[in-house]
């Protein structure tokens, strides 16, 4: 999870009012990233930048 900490903290840092969610996956096993994909399809949300570079 020492990635996950990683983007966390930054994407915090960037937006202190985000809550951020953790969840340990796997990326050994058949099935693993489509189901990740299909579970994020359930929770996609969309928003607009305004600066999305600077």
């Amino acid at each position: 999870m020492k990635v996950a900490e990683i983007i966390a903290r930054a994407i915090q840092h960037e937006i202190p009012s985000a809550k951020v969610i953790k969840i340990p996956i796997e990326d050994e096993g058949e099935g693993t990233i489509d189901a990740l994909v299909a579970d994020f399809k359930r929770i996609q949300q969309t928003d607009t930048a305004a600066r999305p570079f600077r």
